[in-house]
C-alpha cells in the first residue's frame, strides 16, 4: 500500500493543484503466472475524482489499464476548474458536469487496442474575452496511440459572446492521423448563427501542428442592418441581405483574406448621415458633399462588398453601390 498526502507542482503558478494518491499493489500470481494488479484513486483532499487500474503479467507480457474520471459537477460558488488546474484561473463561472474514461491492452509488442470517451454536458464558462454556455459533446476514441476518433464526432454550442453574439454552433467532425502518426481534424460539418445569419466553414482538414492553415467561411443570408451595427460606423444604417465566401489564410501566426466577396441578394436601403464625417469632408468638394447627400438615403440594387487582408497590413473593406436616392 502507498499513500501521497499531497503532489505538488513547485511553480509560479501551479498548473495543477495539490493531489492526494493512495494506491495498492496486489500479487495475483497463479501457478506459473506472475501477475501484478495495481489499484490507484486521487484527486483534491475533498474531491476524490479519478480512478485507475492496471494489471502487468511478467511472464508473456500482456497488460492492460483502466482509467476513469468519475463525473465532476462544476457549480458557481462550488468547485471550478481553478480548483484543480489553478494554471486555468481565468475561466470562471463554470457550470455543467464533466466525466471520462479511457482503457488500454499492450503486450510485448506495444499498445494492441485502446480507446476512450470523454463527455461536457450542459458547461458554461466565462473567460476574459468570451463567454460559452450549453456546451454538450461526447468524443468517443477509437484509439489512443496515435489518437483517432470516427467519424461524425458532434459539439453543440447553445451560445457564444466574443462580443459578437453567436448561437446554435454545431461541429461535426473526425480526428485522424497523417503517415507521420500526428493528429488531423477533419471538419466535416460546421455551422452557426450569426447576424441573424447562418455562417458556415466548408469541409476542411486542419494539421493542428502545422503553420499554415486555409478554410473557407461561407456566409448566408446576412442581416446588413446588424451586419452594419456590429462594425460600429456612426451614422450607417442598411436594409438587406449578404451572401457569400471568405477564404482564410493562418501561416506563421500571419491572417490573411484574399479575394472574399459578400452581395446583397435582392435590392435595399443603404443610409449614412454622419455629423463626425461631415465635418471631415467639409472641403473635400462638391462631389463629395452630393455623394453624402445621396447616401442619405440610397436605394441600391446591387451591393457588394469585398475584404481583403495581406499579412502584413490591415483588413481593408470596399463597399460598392449601385442605385439611386429618389430625393
Amino acid at each position: 500500500q502507498l499513500t501521497i498526502g499531497k503532489l505538488y507542482h513547485l511553480a509560479d503558478t501551479p498548473f495543477f493543484a495539490p493531489h492526494t494518491f493512495s494506491a495498492t499493489i496486489n500479487d495475483k500470481t497463479k501457478g506459473k503466472q506472475h501477475i501484478y494488479a495495481l489499484d490507484v484513486s486521487g484527486g483534491l483532499p475533498n474531491l476524490k475524482y479519478f480512478h485507475l487500474k492496471a494489471e502487468q503479467n511478467l511472464d508473456n507480457g500482456l497488460g492492460n489499464v483502466k482509467f476513469n474520471l468519475t463525473p465532476i459537477h462544476f457549480i458557481p460558488g462550488g468547485t471550478q476548474l481553478s480548483d484543480l488546474l489553478p494554471a486555468l484561473g481565468q475561466i470562471t463561472d463554470m457550470q455543467g458536469v464533466v466525466h471520462a474514461h479511457a482503457q488500454a491492452d499492450w503486450s510485448k509488442k506495444g499498445v494492441q487496442k485502446s480507446s476512450g470517451a470523454i463527455v461536457a454536458d450542459n458547461l458554461s464558462f466565462t473567460h476574459p474575452t468570451f463567454k460559452i454556455a450549453g456546451l454538450k459533446t461526447r468524443i468517443d476514441f477509437d484509439k489512443l496511440l496515435p489518437i483517432s476518433t470516427p467519424p461524425h464526432q458532434r459539439i453543440h454550442i447553445q451560445t457564444i459572446d466574443p462580443g459578437i453574439p453567436l448561437s446554435d454552433l454545431n461541429i461535426i467532425y473526425q480526428i485522424e492521423s497523417n503517415r507521420n502518426n500526428q493528429p488531423r481534424i477533419r471538419l466535416e460539418d460546421t455551422q452557426l448563427a450569426i447576424l441573424d445569419g447562418i455562417l458556415a466553414i466548408e469541409p476542411v482538414t486542419i494539421d493542428p501542428l502545422s503553420e499554415d492553415a486555409r478554410i473557407t467561411l461561407t456566409l448566408n443570408n446576412i442581416d446588413l442592418k446588424h451586419f452594419f451595427d456590429s462594425i460600429q460606423i456612426e451614422g450607417l444604417e442598411g436594409e438587406g441581405r449578404l451572401d457569400g465566401r471568405i477564404p482564410v489564410r493562418l501561416n506563421d501566426h500571419r491572417i490573411t483574406i484574399d479575394k472574399s466577396r459578400l452581395m446583397a441578394k435582392s435590392p435595399g436601403i443603404l443610409r449614412f448621415q454622419s455629423e463626425k464625417a461631415s465635418q471631415m469632408l467639409a472641403n473635400a468638394g462638391t462631389e463629395m458633399n452630393l455623394v453624402l447627400d445621396v447616401l442619405e438615403d440610397f436605394h441600391y440594387s446591387e451591393l457588394s462588398l469585398t475584404i481583403d487582408k495581406s499579412a502584413e497590413h490591415d483588413l481593408t473593406a470596399t463597399l460598392s453601390l449601385l442605385g439611386q436616392n429618389p430625393g
